[in-house]
């Protein structure tokens, strides 16, 4: 997830000027900047997420609390089972994984996102460098 100032930069826009609409009308959860091709949605912790501004992603808003995991992955609750909104969004099989192609959690456009397994999800990873260490 990103603070908002992350994410203008991201898409080359200022906020300064736009409405803030609500998503959920409980507690004021979940709003958003309103964009032609796409929403921005605050989360807890005030971090935020970028989804696609369609019909389908208007009702994972009204009808859900999206909160800010540590991990960085935007999540709610389905029957009590923890849920991301990148396996909501796409419809995540069980033997497949989502895959943000940009390697960006925050960006939950469909474009961004598609279904892998788990070793291509791997392939997409950023390269982890090993630092040799001394310890005394």
């Amino acid at each position: 997830m990103a603070d908002l100032h992350i994410i203008e930069a991201f898409l080359n826009i200022d906020l300064t000027d736009r409405d803030l609409f609500c998503g959920r009308r409980k507690n004021n959860k979940n709003q958003f900047y309103r964009f032609r091709d796409f929403l921005i949605v605050h989360l807890t912790r005030n971090k935020w997420m970028l989804i696609d501004n369609t019909a389908e992603a208007y009702d994972l808003l009204r009808f859900r609390t999206w909160c800010y995991m540590g991990n960085g992955y935007p999540c709610t609750f389905v029957k009590g089972v923890l849920k991301y909104y990148h396996q909501i969004a796409i419809d995540q099989e069980d033997d497949l994984e989502t895959d943000h192609i940009n390697r960006e959690k925050f960006d939950n456009r469909t474009i961004n996102l598609r279904l892998v397994t788990h070793s291509e999800n791997l392939k997409n990873r950023k390269a982890w460098k090993w630092k040799p260490r001394i310890q005394i």
